[in-house]
């Protein structure tokens, strides 16, 4: 807590002596609303105030060296929101690093975005790995780390980050990549030390365009305690790029996750109600398409196929880009498929089916309870302002 705390004071003080002496400034402000159908009991809709300015300036004692720094505020209100009670509840550091440019080298020290892979949704050699299915427009969270990247001839890449935590400093993950890019394709072999999972990753990541675009992406999770089981994960898709309109693209990918299961009988929904999991089965396919209708709208769709117990999830969108930097989003969350599904749990008899023994109401309220909370569908608006 001190060291957040810590952290988010030097990030206004650097935000506010960066932008006197006239710092580039860029961000958004943004409004989300929610609306849960299906819910019942308490609100039924979710809203967020977002502000996340980022100042960046090059340091007059230091040349070649850049500071960045993104606070954001974010305020909540609605269906179980969170109660206020200290700055930390609405006003976080979301990233505050230096880089530094040397010849061949490229330096990152701070709290950072790291992201490696090259699928959609899933990506295996993504050592820093988050997934979103739903907010598919959300930031990654920062991680604190120091980062070097090396640029060698023949388009020779070598990286190395060493990341540790907010409060715990003794379990740290060191991660590696070399890359080699040749003829519009790339090819990248990955590993980790996590001590934070207790597990080794090894994997490779390969990708690149001939008149469509295609990877190969996968790795191993190596775990560390004995009895604790290896497991192989693995993404490979194509996308491709249509004139029609404005321009549009479609993309497609198989994903394979060799720590899932194949049938919602095993499902343990433990594992996702506490955030440990994004996913519970083994096999899904994923479609994304995009029309740039003119200038002003945009039209998409995100679906995700569960090979393994035929539920889907569809995420249809519509943005308009207007005057001044402002958008609008609509979209909405719809899930499909055979009940007690991954992505259409609609009773409380599968939640009860779905998790381990004693799980009500030792760790939660009824499963009635918890399924007032279940969603059928969720529908959105939001409107935002880039700056």
């Amino acid at each position: 807590m001190r060291l957040r705390r810590f952290a988010l004071l030097a990030a206004l003080f650097c935000g506010w002596a960066g932008r006197s002496a006239g710092a580039e400034l860029s961000g958004y402000a943004a409004a989300r609303y929610f609306y849960l159908d299906g819910v019942t009991g308490g609100d039924h809709y979710l809203l967020d105030e977002r502000l996340r300015p980022t100042f960046t300036e090059t340091l007059d004692s230091l040349p070649d060296v850049t500071l960045t720094v993104t606070p954001q505020v974010l305020l909540k209100q609605g269906r179980n929101s969170p109660a206020i009670t200290e700055v930390d509840d609405y006003l976080t550091v979301e990233r505050l690093y230096l880089d530094a440019a040397l010849s061949r080298v490229s330096l990152r020290l701070g709290r950072q975005e790291l992201h490696w892979g090259s699928g959609k949704f899933w990506n295996p050699t993504d050592v820093f790995r988050e997934t979103f299915l739903a907010d598919y427009w959300a930031e990654r969270k920062g991680v604190n780390a120091a980062r070097a990247d090396v640029h060698l001839p023949q388009a020779v890449e070598l990286s190395a980050i060493v990341a540790t935590g907010d409060t715990v400093f003794d379990k740290n993950r060191y991660a590696g990549r070399a890359t080699v890019s040749r003829w519009n394709q790339a090819l990248s072999a990955v590993f980790m030390d996590d001590q934070v999972k207790d597990q080794y990753v090894y994997g490779a990541d390969f990708h690149g365009r001939y008149k469509i675009g295609y990877w190969v992406e996968a790795a191993w999770y190596d775990a560390k305690p004995k009895g604790v089981p290896d497991h192989a994960e693995a993404a490979t898709g194509l996308d491709y790029l249509i004139k029609v309109r404005s321009g549009a693209a479609v993309a497609v990918q198989y994903f394979h996750d060799g720590s899932g299961v194949t049938h919602p009988s095993q499902y343990d929904r433990l594992l996702t109600l506490f955030g440990l999991r994004t996913n519970l089965a083994q096999n899904y396919a994923t479609f994304s398409g995009l029309l740039n209708w003119n200038k002003t709208a945009t039209l998409g769709l995100n679906l995700i196929y569960n090979l393994d117990d035929g539920t889907s999830f569809w995420i249809p969108s519509t943005n308009l880009n207007l005057p001044k930097g402002f958008q609008i989003n609509l979209g909405a969350n719809l899930f499909a498929g055979a009940r007690g599904g991954e992505f259409h749990l609609a009773s409380a008899n599968y939640l009860v089916q779905q998790t381990p023994p004693g799980t009500f109401p030792f760790l939660f309220p009824s499963p009635d309870e918890v399924m007032n909370g279940v969603a059928s569908a969720i529908y959105y608006v939001w409107l935002r302002w880039n700056f």
